[in-house]
Parts: structure tokens; C-alpha cells; sequence
């Protein structure tokens, strides 16, 4: 099996990662010591170079395991080529050395990448003097030092060597002695490896794995290996043009009879001869769209085998512990019963020679009595069993130091019997010696169920302990799973309703602004909830501009969403939630008011929704090959739509206009009506909204600001900062300014009419400022210095100030371009109603129409990405049948009514549990399911393992309940 890059692979590669050039340097982590990943990435793109020493260099999409903590090299990697864009990469020579630069000129470093013999990574600076080595050597043939601060010798590499001529052919060839493989013959000889030469040799007809001998080495079959060495000479030249990827299998048996199993042998960056004419039925190849995924492929294969036979090894120790375990308990036990029998049949035969055995004790304590030695009384016992005595001859054995003799005692009942020897104690009786051993037979009896007892405790504990120690096996193998593009809506809080309707969250204000701005679409609609921190919630309609009505049960889980992701999970009390068309959302604000990031204007009705449960779901979702979506259509269909009466009756009709924020306003009085101040249903729980107040403006315009953002001072307010009320101060002069020249400016027209030409130059102002407010047109104007001041700044110090406050402004309420058409026109309308004509002499804010067609880029882009959107969620199924191909899985936090139909799901509920706990309760619970295959086990393994951020959307402290769970616990 292949297991290293030639000279040919370096080459593809390098050609391959050409498309990561320009990428800029994200990170830099280890596999282990000798395998690393570069990561880098620029707009819209991702790439992931894994190096290996001595072995191969190529792009990866497969998520590797990192070690926990960077290693010393991987850390001084970080800080050299950190944020550095991947300037050139390059073979050097023909040699299987790779030199990758990152940054320019002086701040340039390289990375060089050594795959031949043992391999090395050598990381220089600009000048190729050596930061650091991985391994630190001398090459006494070349009389160089691979060391820190030496400069490393790129011109040593190896260079393109001619093809050898006819008469050094005729030398090489007429030196083989014996039969030898052609290919490895030539290939020693010329800058080509054995595959690449035996391409060419095939393609000449050469047969493959042809042996030669220097007899049948002629002038016509000089000529023919010329021709071959031509054919490999064009080959490498190919590899630059060529992108596909090719490796090479074996088909092998497996386990059952008509399994069949691939055993990759080799990759290559073009389909060899020999292998596309190979008469061998078992060897197939797979073609790829590049090299770099040919060698990926490969290698992660190789990876998952390892990673497999070190899971099946564990399992087997786990295993042969247990085994261990109850082996040593059947011997204990075992002996236990052997003593028992043992115990019983001596007791037996001293019962049966009672006499006999009293004999023999009178007789040896006679002798002990009349203080003979014990070597005497030995001898005198020696001499009675020549003699014949019967009771000498069946002492078998006399231990007087500790006062036994052992006699062997027949049986008197059996003839046939074999004797047994017995230990007999002389300062007992025969019958004491008897009931002796009838104890110890009973004492043996007893530990024996003791044992037995215990055994069954200790084997069903040891079962226990090789069941978890198997889990955990199972759970953290390595498994290598292809990394997943990330869907744009995965950064927000998402779900996917039971209708297909995709629904989103922002996390914070900047995340609702953003989803307001870029993906609030014609036909969407707004969610919300009557409380602060609430999240901004969009439920994106089916088709661009669609007219059709988003259901009420869609809206519904929107609303859950948005209570739960609020103030009101961890107070554990349930709020109303309404919506909105697209159209009542806005970024303009009121006369003297400013909406800071995350704030919206609603106008008009806002349509209240019924009450809504306080739990979520935590479940997963399946990815599937398109062949496996016909399976799975109209599984989530839209239901009957239900009465919008219904809706229409909770909605709240009204002609204000309505402020949501997540701060609080800059300015409050003290008298207007707060809802704290009323009796709370919840004495327990305080829920602290900010006031409702209603103002007017100059032409009497009533609205109404919801203030919902967090509370800060006293009583749930926060009092509004001196910059805040000097900025506050400003803008009111300015509007009090603006209104007298805009009253002057009318009256002066009124007398005098338009010109051809300041009509239509109004109508170029009106168009290129139909979407800029009041405030925004005179931060404009005073940061170009393209009009007068206003008259209410007079002075050197007023002036300063007013040019500090409008630095301020710009800086925190910059001009957006984001506006819907309808907002413009409305305020287009207004202006000249009061014969609002403001002519503004400045040319074109660049970075205005930078931000305009940036905007006008956006919404193209959502306008392409429509399809693929949809055909993202209908790739997405809770509930996978055997029959299909799953890609990957996605976890998700939703409504629990959502996952009705869910596969793998858990509740969730507020509670004091932490976020990461209850995702690993839950992804352990998933993979004890009985119904998981073993494709859906294996990415819950690899999800499990990789990913650390799928507690991120759950709301907060949870309690985690199942079925399943319960019945674990009991």
C-alpha cells in the first residue's frame, strides 16, 4: 500500500493548492508530532492544508482531531504566519520538497515542507534562515546544517535531469545480471518513479511487471525503452494541466458472504496505463475532481481503518477483563467444593479406622513420653515396619515439630480403594481428629455461598463497568467525518418549523439589526415578544416577494422562540408574543429621538399571538443525498390554514408608531406610566419593562416608545449620560433651526415658481436623498462643511462643541441604507407637505454608495441563494429511514411542538441545569437508542466529539427530560 508522495504527487498537489493562494493564515494546529494543519480562509472561502512530515502535503475537508494542547512548534508556527496571507507555493526542483511562503518582502516567512526518507519541517524567515526545525540534523554528503539560525540550502534540491542517452541504456541493460523488474531498473536510473515508468513501458508494449535479462538486450529493444522513457517524459508534463484524482482499490471479501469490501492501494494524479488496461478483476479505481480530494479520500479511509482496529482492540481487552473476572470466581468457587470433598472423605476414613488411628497416636506419644529424640522415635518407627507392625508401616510421615504424623488409611469397606493420607493432630483423639475436618468441610461450605454470593455482585459490576468502558470506546474513537459547510442562518438562533418554514433569531442587538437589514425580506414577517431581551425573530416566507400568508401554527412556534429567548426563561414566566409585516419595520425615528443598534420602529397593528408554552427542544436533523429526498417529500407540508379571524381579533389596532430597543431611551419622564408599578400576577418574580410614553413633535405627530432593553438605575431605569443629554440639546436646536429656514424657504418659493431646471434638479435631490432623514442630512452637511452652521451655534467653543457631538453622531448613528421604498416615499411625501426643499450642494459620499451597492450586491445574492436555500431545508429530515444516504446530522434547539416528529429529541424546560451538561445527557441518551443505526451512530459520535458549540442556543439554565431518561434512572 502506498503511504508516501513521489516526486509526480508533490507536483499535483502544488498545482492543486494553487487555489489557496491570496488566503490569509487563520491558524495553525497538530495532529500530532509530525502532522499539522494550516487554516486559512479569505471572503466566501475555507481551505485546510495538512501536512505530514516525510509523507504527503494536501488540501483536507475532513475534520482531523487536534491535540488538546498546541505543541511548541505549533505555537511558534502561530506566531510567525498568523494572519499572513499564503503568498506562493512551490516544488523546489524536481525534489519531493515543498516551499510555502507566507506574507511579503521583509515580513515574508516559508514554510518548508521535506517528503522523502524521514521528512522535516523547517520554518525560515525572509531569507531562508531557519526560526525553527522539527528535526535537527547534518547531511554529511552535501556538508550542510539543518539548525536554527543556519540558512537553509534551496539550491541543493534536485533538478530535472536529461533521459539517459542509447549507450547509457545499453550500460544499464547490459549490466543485469540476473531477472529483475524493468521498471525498477530504469526508474533508479532516471528522474521518474517505478508507477510512472511502468506507464510508459505499457504504453509501448511493454507487458506490466516486465523482468529483463542482459541477453535479450538488443538495438530494437533499446530503441522501444527510449520510447517508453519519452511516453513517462510526456506524463509529467501532463500533470500540470491535469486536475483529476485517481485511487486505486482492491476488492477483497468481507466478513459475510456477499460482502465485499475496497482495500485502497495507491492514488495517483493521472490514470496510469496499467491500470486502465488491467485485466484483473478485482482491481477498480475512483476518479475524483482534483488530486487534493483523491489523497484526502485515501488518507481519511487509512485513518478510519486505524481508528477502527484500536476501537475493536479496546472493546476486546474490555472484553477479556470480564472474561478474567469470571474465571477467577469459578476457580474460587471450584477450589471451595474440592475442599469440601476432600475435607469430608478424610473425615470418612478416620471415622472408618477409628481405632487404628488411636493406636497410632498412643503409640507415637508413648514414645515422645519416654523422651526419646524424634530422629530416635523415627528409627524405632523404620524398624517396626520391617518388622511388619502395621501401625509403623501407615505412618507415612511424622512432622513432630508442630505435633502431626499423616497416615495413610485405607478404606474398609472398598478393597479396590486407593489409600488416603490424613494429617493427623496427636494432641487430639481419633474422633476429635474427625470432627476436625468435618468442621472444616463446613466452613467450606459456608464461604463457598458466601463466594457465590459475592461473585454475583462482583460479576455483575464488573458487566457494568466493561459496559460503560465499552460506551466509552465506542464514543471516543476518532471517527473522521467531512467537514460540513456551514448554512448562512447557523451563526443566529434557528429552527425549522413544522411547516418548512425557515424561522431565525438574533443573539444580540448587532444580530437584530443585522437580520432587519440583510435577510428581512417582502412577504417575511417580524416576531416579538413583550418583554426585554426578547429576541428579534423573522420567519422567512416561502419565494422571493411571495404574497402568500405565512400559517398560524408557524407563527405560533416563532412566538415561543422569541419568549424563550428572552428575560423570561430564566424568570420562568410566560409573555406575550405578536407580529408584524415587513413593511411596519423601520429605522426611522421620531422627531428628537434616535434609535440606537438593534432598535426598530413598529407601525400599525401588531397582531398578538396565543399564549405559548415555555419549552424547547434540543433534537437532531438529518442531511440526504438528493436521491434520498423523494422519500421524505411533503414531510413537512403546510397544514389547513386556520381562521384569521382568529388572528385578527387579538390584533391591536393603532395609529401610532412603536419603538422596540434593547437600551434604554436617553431621555424618560418621571411621569409616565410604567407597568412595573402595577400589581404583579408573580409576587416572586419581578419583570422590569421599561416605560410606554407617548410625545409630540413639531407638527403634533403622536408615536409611542416601547422601551425594552435592560434596566440599569434605579427603579429599572437608566439615567441618560451628559454627552446623551448635550447631543439630545443639540439635535432639538438643529430641528428648531431646520423648521424656521425650511418655513422660509417655502414661503420664499411660494411667491416665486420653479425653473425647468430646479425642477429636475430637485428631482435628482429628492431620489438620491428620498431614504435620508432630518438628523442624518445634517450630520452630512456638517461634516463635508458644505453649508453654513447653524444660527444656534455661535461662538468658538459652540462651534468645537457642535463638531465634537457631530463626530458623535457619525460615529453612532451612521447613515443607513437599509430603508424600504415605502418609508422613503412616506417621508418624501411629508417633506413636501410642508414644502420641505432642502438643495444640498456636496458631491457623492463614497462610502454611502459603497454601503448602497454593497446593500444592492446583498440582495442579488439572497436572490440566487433562494433555490439553494430551499434545497438546503428539504435536505434536512427529522426522521431518516433505512433506505436512505445520510450526509451529515445538524443539531437544533426549537419549539418542543416543533419535534413532534423527531427521531432523536429531549425537552427542554427552565431549570438550574448547565447548558453543556444537558447536551452531553442528551447526545449519551441518542446513542443508547436501540432504533440508531450504525451510519446515524456514527456521525452522532463525530458530532458529539467535534463540535463544541451545540449548547450555544439553548436559552439558558435547563432541566432536561425524556422518556428514555427516566426509565435509565429507574
Amino acid at each position: 500500500m502506498k503511504n508516501r508522495f513521489s516526486a509526480l504527487d508533490v507536483a499535483a498537489s502544488v498545482n492543486d493548492l494553487q487555489s489557496a493562494l491570496g488566503m490569509r493564515v487563520v491558524n495553525v494546529y497538530d495532529i500530532d508530532s509530525k502532522t499539522y494543519l494550516i487554516k486559512l480562509q479569505k471572503p466566501e472561502h475555507k481551505c485546510v492544508i495538512l501536512f505530514e512530515c516525510g509523507k504527503r502535503l494536501h488540501r483536507t475537508s475532513f475534520d482531523w482531531p487536534k491535540a488538546q494542547f498546541p505543541s511548541s512548534f505549533s505555537m511558534k508556527f502561530r506566531k510567525h504566519i498568523k494572519q499572513k496571507r499564503l503568498e506562493s507555493i512551490r516544488q523546489l526542483g524536481v525534489d519531493r520538497v515543498v516551499d510555502m511562503q507566507f506574507g511579503e518582502e521583509t515580513r515574508a516567512c516559508h514554510v518548508i515542507v521535506e517528503l522523502y526518507d524521514r521528512g522535516n519541517i523547517v520554518l525560515t524567515d525572509h531569507n531562508y534562515v531557519i526560526l525553527n526545525v522539527l528535526r535537527p540534523r547534518t547531511d554529511k554528503d552535501n556538508d550542510v546544517k539543518f539548525s536554527v539560525k543556519e540558512r537553509y540550502p534551496v539550491d541543493i534540491a534536485r533538478q530535472y535531469e536529461d533521459l539517459p542517452t542509447r549507450d547509457l541504456l545499453q550500460e544499464i541493460l547490459g549490466s543485469v545480471k540476473k531477472k529483475d523488474m524493468l521498471k525498477r531498473v530504469l526508474s533508479s536510473k532516471t528522474p521518474f518513479g517505478p508507477p510512472v515508468v511502468e506507464h510508459g513501458l505499457v504504453k509501448t508494449g511493454f507487458p506490466p511487471n516486465y523482468q529483463v535479462t542482459s541477453d535479450e538486450v538488443d538495438d530494437r529493444f533499446i530503441a522501444k525503452v527510449q520510447n517508453s522513457l519519452l511516453e513517462a517524459a510526456k506524463l509529467t508534463d501532463q500533470v500540470r494541466d491535469s486536475k483529476k484524482g485517481f485511487v486505486i482499490y482492491k476488492k477483497e471479501k468481507g466478513h459475510e458472504e456477499d460482502e465485499e469490501l475496497k482495500k485502497y492501494e495507491e492514488y495517483h494524479p493521472i490514470l496510469f496505463e496499467q491500470f486502465a488496461t488491467s485485466t484483473d478483476a478485482s482491481m477498480g479505481y475512483e476518479e475524483y475532481e482534483s488530486f487534493g480530494d483523491a489523497v484526502d479520500e485515501f488518507y481519511s479511509k487509512i485513518e478510519e481503518q486505524k481508528a477502527q482496529q484500536k476501537s475493536v482492540q479496546a472493546k476486546h481487552e474490555a472484553l477479556k477483563k470480564l472474561d478474567n473476572v469470571k474465571k477467577d470466581h469459578l476457580k474460587r468457587v471450584e477450589a471451595l467444593r474440592q475442599t469440601q470433598v476432600n475435607q469430608e472423605e478424610k473425615a470418612g476414613r478416620i471415622a472408618a479406622n477409628i481405632d487404628f488411628v488411636d493406636r497410632a497416636i498412643m503409640v507415637i506419644q508413648s514414645a515422645i513420653a519416654n523422651k526419646l529424640s524424634w530422629s530416635g522415635i523415627d528409627e524405632m518407627r523404620r524398624k517396626a515396619a520391617q518388622q511388619g507392625d502395621p501401625v509403623a508401616q501407615a505412618i507415612a510421615k511424622m512432622d513432630l515439630g508442630s505435633n502431626h504424623i499423616t497416615l495413610s488409611l485405607e478404606d474398609p469397606g472398598d478393597s479396590d480403594a486407593d489409600s488416603l493420607d490424613v494429617d493427623i493432630d496427636l494432641s487430639l483423639t481419633a474422633y476429635q481428629n474427625s470432627r476436625k475436618y468435618f468442621t472444616d468441610k463446613k466452613a467450606a461450605f459456608i464461604k463457598e455461598q458466601k463466594t457465590i454470593e459475592s461473585s454475583e455482585k462482583a460479576l455483575r459490576s464488573a458487566q457494568a463497568k466493561t459496559k460503560q468502558a465499552l460506551d466509552k470506546v465506542s464514543q471516543k474513537v476518532d471517527i473522521l467525518v467531512r467537514q460540513r459547510k456551514p448554512m448562512w442562518f447557523e451563526k443566529f438562533f434557528w429552527f425549522i418549523s413544522s411547516e418548512n418554514y425557515l424561522v431565525v433569531g438574533g443573539r444580540d442587538a448587532h444580530q437584530n439589526e443585522l437580520l432587519v437589514k440583510r435577510y428581512l425580506r417582502p412577504g417575511d414577517v417580524y416576531v416579538h415578544a413583550d418583554i426585554r431581551g426578547a429576541s428579534s425573530v423573522v420567519v422567512r416566507n416561502k419565494g422571493h416577494r411571495s404574497e402568500e400568508p405565512i400559517s398560524p401554527k408557524t407563527l405560533e412556534e416563532a412566538g415561543t422562540m422569541a419568549i424563550c429567548y428572552s428575560t423570561a426563561w430564566e424568570a420562568k414566566v410566560v409573555v406575550n408574543s405578536w407580529w408584524v409585516r415587513h413593511d411596519q419595520v423601520t429605522r426611522t425615528a421620531p422627531t428628537g429621538e434616535y434609535l440606537s443598534t438593534g432598535s426598530f420602529m413598529i407601525r400599525g397593528k401588531k397582531n398578538y399571538l396565543l399564549g405559548s408554552q415555555m419549552q424547547m427542544g434540543f433534537g437532531l436533523l438529518f442531511q440526504l443525498d438528493e436521491d434520498s429526498l423523494e422519500r421524505h417529500r411533503g414531510e413537512r407540508k403546510v397544514c389547513a390554514s386556520a381562521n384569521e379571524s382568529v388572528f385578527d381579533a387579538m390584533s391591536v389596532n393603532t395609529e401610532v408608531e412603536h419603538s422596540l430597543s434593547d437600551e434604554e431611551d436617553n431621555e424618560e419622564e418621571k411621569g409616565s406610566g410604567d407597568s412595573d408599578g402595577e400589581p404583579a400576577d408573580f409576587p416572586d418574580i419581578e419583570i422590569g419593562l421599561a416605560a410606554t410614553r407617548i410625545s409630540h413633535d413639531d407638527q403634533g405627530e403622536e408615536y409611542t416608545i416601547l422601551q425594552l432593553g435592560p434596566s440599569t438605575g434605579k427603579g429599572g431605569r437608566r439615567q441618560p449620560t451628559a454627552r446623551e443629554q448635550y447631543l439630545q440639546k443639540l439635535r432639538q436646536e438643529e430641528e428648531e433651526a431646520k423648521a424656521e429656514e425650511r418655513k422660509k424657504l417655502a414661503m420664499g418659493q411660494a411667491d416665486k415658481p420653479l425653473t425647468k431646471r430646479q425642477k429636475h434638479k430637485m428631482d435628482k435631490i429628492r431620489k438620491k436623498y428620498k431614504d435620508q432623514d432630518d438628523e442624518e442630512r445634517a450630520v452630512r452637511i456638517e461634516l463635508l462643511a458644505s453649508a453654513n452652521k447653524p444660527k444656534t451655534l455661535k461662538g468658538k467653543r459652540r462651534q468645537r462643541q457642535a463638531e465634537a457631538a457631530a463626530e458623535e453622531a457619525r460615529l453612532r448613528y451612521a447613515p443607513r441604507t437599509d430603508k424600504k421604498d415605502e418609508d422613503g416615499k412616506e417621508d418624501k411625501k411629508k417633506a413636501e407637505d410642508v414644502g420641505e426643499v432642502d438643495e444640498v450642494v456636496e458631491e457623492e459620499n463614497p462610502r454611502e454608495d459603497e454601503d448602497g451597492a454593497a446593500e444592492d450586491d446583498v440582495g442579488e445574492e439572497e436572490d440566487e441563494k433562494e433555490d439553494e436555500e430551499e434545497k438546503i431545508l428539504n435536505s434536512l429530515t427529522w426522521k431518516p429511514v433505512d433506505e436512505d444516504t445520510v450526509l451529515n446530522v445538524v443539531a437544533v434547539v426549537a419549539p418542543y411542538q416543533v419535534m413532534n416528529g423527531f427521531k432523536f429529541k429531549v425537552k427542554l424546560t427552565p431549570g438550574t441545569g448547565k447548558r453543556s451538561k444537558a447536551v452531553k445527557t442528551a447526545m449519551s441518551l441518542f446513542q443508547r437508542d436501540k432504533m440508531a443505526t450504525s451510519a446515524e451512530l456514527k456521525l452522532m459520535a463525530a458530532l458529539a466529539s467535534a463540535d463544541d458549540r451545540l449548547s450555544h442556543n439553548i436559552p439558558g439554565k435547563v432541566r432536561v427530560s425524556a422518556p428514555e431518561l427516566f426509565r435509565k434512572k429507574k
